[in-house]
């Protein structure tokens, strides 16, 4: 099992009881400045609602809410301020998931009470009902040796790039696909997209696919100085990484070709590992290319994390024993991988020096 390594940021969990909640969430976790306040200081766009625990302990809400990490979310329009922690929740062998508690500023709040939000319905992802126990920890700050990322929609946003040579492509042979099909297949890394297009049983099915994977190789490099641009952030944060003697490696199950805006920066000079496709023999979620980074960094597992924007990147984290980050400037949204279990949740890989 690589759960623990999965969660190894975290600190002295804190046992809470599941239980029934008042339904006063649900609204207040849908308000618009509210979603905007818990994605800017959590990276986590709330599920209607929250799972609420009953501490046998009431003091364990006090051990976790004096950690560092705590933010405010300031209150508008009548509702209370409230005060946030990111937190990972487990019940029992499952998988850890993503969460921050929050804790209304009012007078009357239980004591014993502790209220999560997640972009998961944890209560499903969990698998528990009332009475279970569910175990929460403080995402401690960061300690590490190397960041090693993804390249596309983490640190360069190429997802309309993508879009549009996979519609100039489809077109050449009368097919449509749209933004969100990308999209989704882009966060599942699905190897055969051009075989889920052309789904028919047609006699020359497979001269078709050669064809137009043929065509949109021919028009990428257009397409890509056309839409390839850069990601707010990135390149000031990559140079505050290196100067902090982290170790900074990119894992991409592509052939590196979208490096272009990092270049442009002077930013690709910083990394000391750059694994694309070509440099391995099985793609991503195998950890063959995470592994070959962390010895080409010479650094253990342990030591480093892997940002990525699908679900396909935490699922390689997990299986290279690497703690995996989640941000949501690319294919994935906070719900897909959310369910994968990343360590933390970020708007952007812009956000990333907060975890240190």
């Amino acid at each position: 099992m690589n759960q623990p390594m999965q969660n190894s940021l975290n600190r002295d969990p804190v046992s809470g009881v599941v239980t029934q909640g008042q339904g006063k969430a649900a609204s207040f976790t849908q308000i618009d400045w509210v979603q905007r306040g818990f994605l800017e200081l959590t990276g986590i766009t709330p599920w209607p609602g929250t799972l609420n625990l009953r501490l046998p302990d009431p003091a364990d809400r006090d051990t976790l809410m004096t950690r560092p990490g705590v933010v405010d979310l300031e209150g508008q329009d009548g509702a209370c301020a409230a005060k946030l922690l990111p937190v990972t929740v487990t019940a029992g062998s499952t998988r850890c998931y993503p969460a921050s508690i929050v804790v209304p500023m009012v007078s009357d709040y239980g004591v014993d009470q502790l209220e999560l939000i997640s972009p998961l319905n944890l209560r499903d992802a969990l698998g528990v009902q009332d009475g279970a126990v569910v175990e929460v920890s403080a995402a401690d700050s960061l300690e590490i040796d190397a960041a090693i990322f993804d390249l596309d929609g983490t640190l360069v946003d190429s997802l309309e790039a993508y879009y549009q040579v996979a519609k100039f492509a489809a077109a050449s042979h009368d097919r449509e696909v749209t933004r969100d099909f990308v999209r989704g297949t882009l966060d599942a890394n699905n190897h055969s997209f051009w075989e889920l297009v052309f789904t028919d049983d047609l006699p020359n099915r497979d001269d078709l696919i050669a064809d137009v994977k043929l065509t949109a190789r021919e028009r990428w490099p257009e397409i890509q100085n056309q839409y390839l641009t850069d990601l707010p952030g990135v390149s000031s944060m990559m140079r505050t990484l290196h100067g902090r003697g982290i170790k900074l490696g990119i894992v991409t199950a592509g052939s590196g070709s979208t490096i272009q805006p990092l270049v442009t920066d002077g930013v690709n000079e910083l990394f000391d590992a750059i694994v694309t496709k070509s440099d391995v023999n099985a793609p991503k979620p195998d950890p063959q290319g995470l592994n070959l980074a962390l010895e080409q960094l010479n650094v253990s597992a342990d030591r480093a994390v892997y940002v990525g924007d699908s679900r396909v990147d935490i699922r390689t984290a997990r299986a290279a024993n690497v703690r995996g980050i989640a941000v949501l400037s690319g294919a994935g949204t906070d719900q897909t991988l959310g369910i994968e279990g990343p360590v933390r949740m970020l708007r952007s890989v812009a956000d990333f020096l907060r975890l240190l």
